[in-house]
């Protein structure tokens, strides 16, 4: 599976992708619909899902490249970024609503991530009361104690999202130390 607004480039080593679709990644990081997404420095971004990871290195403005293979930027994160929907249409039909046009122009850039329903839940449920900073130190805790580790190339660590059998085995006591609330 492969859309329109989304192309595979193999270019030597480097796997690129160019999305010519409405694409912001730092919009997507700040809008507060996932808390395992990173500027790491300008224009380059690391989203984590399940036992997932990609960097994405902005090259232009379309283009980009990605951490992960040509497969799984297919199966997991076309998905997850929702990118076999044209964003760009569906704005245009909103251009004749002054209310939706200014809004969905606010938003450009944001997608709907299709996220873990697992993931999203726990991450719902920690952000009574918090604000998107708090919410990001409890789940990155969470997952640090909790989550166990994916594997790089680089050897870096990187946790997964805790699965529900590693939260229910926690201790009380450790699950407050992450700061998760009340």
């Amino acid at each position: 599976m492969n859309p329109q607004n989304v192309k595979t480039i193999e270019h030597e080593t480097a796997r690129r992708i160019v999305i010519a679709d409405d694409f912001s990644p730092e919009k997507i990081i700040a809008s507060g619909q996932c808390f395992r997404c990173y500027m790491l420095e300008e224009d380059v971004f690391l989203f984590i899902t399940g036992k997932h990871f990609l960097t994405l290195c902005r090259i232009s403005e379309t283009d980009y490249a990605i951490s992960c293979s040509t497969e799984e930027w297919a199966d997991i994160w076309i998905p997850y970024f929702d990118l076999t929907r044209n964003y760009s249409a569906i704005r245009e039909q909103t251009q004749t609503d002054p209310f939706l046009a200014k809004a969905m122009a606010f938003g450009k850039g944001i997608r709907i991530l299709r996220q873990d329903p697992w993931e999203t839940l726990v991450s719902f449920i920690l952000s009574q009361r918090k604000s998107i900073p708090a919410i990001r130190k409890s789940v990155n805790q969470l997952c640090e104690w909790f989550g166990d580790p994916i594997i790089t190339e680089t050897s870096h660590f990187l946790p997964a999202f805790p699965t529900p059998e590693a939260l229910h085995a926690a201790r009380p006591e450790d699950l407050a130390a992450c700061g998760l609330g009340y």
